[in-house]
């Protein structure tokens, strides 16, 4: 058997070490997506530090509101947070030309609360509440996102805590059912 090693095989070998190192970066990145993202639709338990349900999405069209019953069970040992800055709301149009964000703080100021907000939720507790959008517009077909962060924010650009959050995504959201639209 040859030691030699040619130019050739040294390039092929370097080619294919380049794209194993490559894919194997996009594999651990999408892990560690799907983990500290999760994404689900209404009625979906999603999984971070705990375990956060959202369902029975109602739109009344009458008094443009959007109302979610919220159930969240806390795994951490740090405890989490259930109040109305934790929440965004974010409709797109059925063609995804327009986006409207409602939150507590910032675009459509006080749109978003809580029937039953709370400060901290220990490890092991379970707490429910109602998220209601207040002024909110929801045409036939448009996709209602809401959005929740467990973790408080850091005024810190790059902050990991911004990074993680739950997304329930809600389809075709105004089905017409006689005065009162369900998403």
């Amino acid at each position: 058997m040859s030691m030699e090693f040619s130019r050739r095989s040294f390039l092929k070998y370097s080619a294919l070490t380049a794209v194993a190192v490559a894919g194997s970066g996009l594999l651990s990145g999408c892990e560690l997506f799907g983990t500290n993202q999760p994404v689900g639709k209404a009625g979906d338990t999603l999984s971070l530090e705990g375990a956060h349900k959202l369902e029975n999405p109602v739109y009344n069209p009458l008094t443009s509101t959007l109302t979610c019953d919220l159930t969240i069970k806390c795994t951490s040992t740090n405890g989490l947070s259930l109040r109305p800055e934790r929440f965004e709301v974010v409709v797109t149009s059925a063609d995804g030309k327009t986006t409207t964000t409602y939150n507590p703080l910032g675009t459509k100021n006080n749109a978003v609360k809580l029937t039953q907000a709370y400060g901290v939720i220990n490890k092991g507790e379970t707490k429910t509440s109602q998220l209601v959008v207040e002024g909110i517009t929801i045409q036939k077909d448009d996709t209602v996102a809401v959005k929740f962060w467990p973790r408080n924010f850091a005024t810190v650009t790059g902050d990991p805590y911004q990074d993680i959050y739950a997304t329930w995504v809600l389809q075709n959201a105004a089905k017409k059912i006689d005065t009162i639209t369900t998403v």
